[in-house]
């Protein structure tokens, strides 16, 4: 446990933190050495002034040997100090490392990833500094104090061989003991943990359904629910915190044994002479650093037990991370004349509604994929839809049939488990995620707002840009993109002549350099760290390999304009066309608690339109917060701004389909049933002419 626990500790705050941190790091532990060094010498220096007292040496002899003992205390003071400063900062540069990487690493998931395990997990542990406080000097101080151990035992043992035996007995036994007990902490703490994180869950959903359980339930099931997760937490805590208090009654236990012993092992010595007053003192003052080693490294199997459960949710986090990068890299076709986007032969099965598998969901039972009945299962089979440049589909079903599953597929959300999706003639999952979602465009229902204004909201950290400078700008992006590829396609070459091991060794290190800071955000690869191995160079040599330089500069300067610009005039445009106007300058509050779900609706709207060069736009229930007066408008602005564009639209608000669409394709059971145009589907088909008669009998 030790190792694995040292090991994967230290290897994870190495990828986690700067080299400037770790410099840090490695000065303070170089003070937390010499600290200890002095610490040795500290004894052996007090037993030569009294040797030199008691033996009746001259006051000169006395004076320096006492100025060496003063000496030797205020450097161990000062690089004591010394030590704690760096350490503190090494800390928190560990502390700032770890938070941004998790946190990247966390927005960079499938939102439908966090979604199963819900916010509250994440915050639980991205606020806990336990993995940073493993970065202690705990293991440099357990490498030094066995040297030191072995160095006191050499010195004692010239005096007597039996005061050498009763050290080593005493460290055995306290060693033995502490063992022990981090094997309780373990499994405390990662039952604290568990405990913990389903307690955050809890307080979140609570918060969030409050106002619900208030007016149509029982709000007691919140507190009962709430006070027994936390009964547990301080059971187990209890558990954990009566380790540590066990270990440090054993710490003082061991001092004091360690004392009485070596006293009563020293007696012999001191009648016959062979052990000097002096060194009976040296002894004494020795006897904390002969307990130091045992001490250390029972700390280290507590720090580890400590830091179990933490480190693995840490390492769920990078797996999930890792798993949305690409093996290889596949870039869509911008002058694709097939499909925008395709769907062949899909399959796909999830449980609904399910955290996590084996897991449990704060207000519902435990829920387990083997124990899942056919009922509980949402299911897509031999799905085959293809959208055709410059075309508009409808998607309509009845709730359940599956078609919010399609659209996870269709925007990545969600990887199909047979089957596959094209995107402009490439597989869509080993398309860069910031290239999906600056091609893929989404009118969605669920609308987050952001604590900004209307603005900050439409532009949701885009620049906006005046027309007048949109195409200089998109030269600039292409010729900086073909510049910094030229440049590293050139530097790889010649590097391949040597093999494609020195070509990886080169592209990493090229990576690194200023002149490719540019081709990270848009492939998507992280910005704050590096990914393990030789997954990077692997990657762009991939794509050196498929595509020109010329090719991927103008692919990339089109997603990243995408991405990050905005037409201002187009935005101040959408403002006041949409009914924002009003809002204009007013911050709309966390989460959008300052507006209303009409707003909301218009917001969601303005953000979709604002967008720049996208190929392929769902449009997800619209307009479901508005009336008809305002739904009618609004559905006016969506089809001139999406007129001869590529759009899917699924909605329950059918008069929306022969408005904004040309083809219909109604899901039923999982699969299509029918696909026509609106005129057709209503004179041939029973569902849909049934769909469209009630939707028109309750618009009446």
């Amino acid at each position: 446990m030790v190792k694995e626990g040292l090991m994967v500790a230290i290897e994870y705050m190495r990828r986690n933190m700067a080299r400037k941190g770790w410099i840090i790091y490695l000065v303070s532990e170089c003070f937390f050495i010499g600290r200890f060094l002095l610490a040795f010498f500290i004894p052996l220096a007090q037993k030569a002034l009294i040797d030199a007292t008691t033996e009746g040496a001259s006051m000169e002899l006395i004076s320096a040997k006492a100025l060496v003992c003063l000496i030797l205390a205020v450097g161990m003071g000062v690089l004591f100090m010394l030590s704690i400063q760096l350490s503190t900062t090494a800390n928190g540069e560990a502390v700032s490392g770890l938070l941004i990487r998790a946190f990247e690493r966390l927005i960079g998931q499938r939102y439908s990833d966090i979604q199963k395990k819900g916010a509250g997990w994440y915050r639980s542990i991205l606020y806990t500094d336990v993995l940073p406080e493993m970065l202690a000097p705990t293991y440099s101080i357990a490498v030094f104090s066995v040297v030191q151990f072995i160095s006191i035992l050499i010195i004692v043992g010239r005096w007597s061989l039996s005061l050498v035996y009763a050290i080593l007995a005493i460290c055995a036994v306290y060693l033995s003991l502490v063992l022990l007990l981090a094997k309780i902490r373990d499994s405390a703490s990662k039952r604290e943990l568990d405990v913990r994180l389903k307690e955050a869950a809890i307080l979140e959903e609570g918060i969030d359904a409050a106002r619900v359980f208030s007016r149509f339930g029982r709000k007691e099931v919140l507190f009962s629910k709430l006070q027994a997760h936390i009964k547990l937490r301080i059971k187990v805590r209890r558990v954990a915190r009566l380790a540590v208090a066990t270990t440090d009654s054993l710490w003082e236990i061991a001092s004091s044994l360690a004392m009485v012993a070596l006293v009563l092992a020293s007696l012999a010595g001191l009648r016959s002479g062979a052990i000097s007053t002096g060194a009976l003192v040296t002894i004494i003052a020795y006897i904390p650093q002969m307990l130091l080693p045992s001490k250390a490294i029972g700390d280290i199997f507590m720090f580890e037990a400590w830091a179990s459960g933490v480190k693995k949710h840490y390492m769920d986090i990078e797996k999930r991370y890792q798993d949305t990068i690409p093996l290889a890299f596949d870039l869509p076709n911008s002058g694709a004349e097939d499909a925008v986007l395709e769907l062949r032969d899909i399959g796909f099965s999830y449980v609904k509604d399910e955290k996590e598998k084996g897991g449990e969901s704060s207000f519902g039972a435990e829920t387990s994929l083997r124990e899942t009945t056919p009922e509980k299962r949402v299911n897509i089979s031999g799905i085959s839809l293809s959208c055709s440049p410059g075309t508009s589909t409808a998607l309509l079903g009845l709730s359940g049939e599956g078609k919010s599953t399609l659209i996870k597929l269709m925007t990545g959300e969600e990887l199909p488990s047979s089957g596959e999706v094209r995107f402009c003639g490439a597989f869509l999952r080993d398309i860069p995620a910031p290239m999906q979602r600056s091609f893929i465009n989404v009118y969605s229902q669920d609308t987050e707002i952001v604590d900004d204004d209307v603005r900050g909201n439409i532009l949701v950290g885009k620049e906006a840009l005046s027309g007048a400078g949109i195409e200089a700008k998109k030269a600039s992006l292409r010729m900086g993109f073909e510049e910094s590829l030229d440049k590293l396609a050139a530097i790889v070459g010649k590097a391949r002549i040597k093999g494609e091991i020195a070509a990886q060794k080169v592209c990493a290190r090229e990576l690194e350099k200023a002149y490719c800071t540019n081709l990270r955000p848009i492939l998507g690869l992280p910005l704050f760290f590096r990914l393990p191995g030789n997954q990077e160079p692997s990657l762009f040599l991939s794509l050196l390999d498929r595509y020109s330089t010329r090719e991927m500069a103008a692919i990339f300067a089109e997603a990243e304009f995408g991405r990050s610009y905005c037409v201002s005039e187009k935005v101040e445009s959408l403002i006041q066309s949409v009914g924002l106007s009003h809002l204009v300058g007013r911050t709309l509050g966390q989460r959008g608690g300052g507006i209303s779900g009409g707003e909301r609706q218009r917001i969601a709207l303005a953000r979709c339109l604002a967008k720049e060069n996208w190929k392929f736009l769902i449009i997800d229930e619209p307009f479901t917060s508005l009336d008809a007066l305002a739904e009618e408008e609004l559905s006016g602005i969506l089809q001139d701004h999406t007129k001869g564009r590529t759009i899917l639209l699924v909605t329950h608000k059918l008069n929306l389909v022969p408005l904004l669409t040309e083809r219909v394709v109604i899901m039923k059971e999982g699969a299509i049933a029918a696909q026509g145009s609106h005129r057709e589907l209503k004179a041939t088909n029973s569902l849909y002419a049934s769909l469209w008669k009630a939707f028109s009998s309750q618009r009446q």
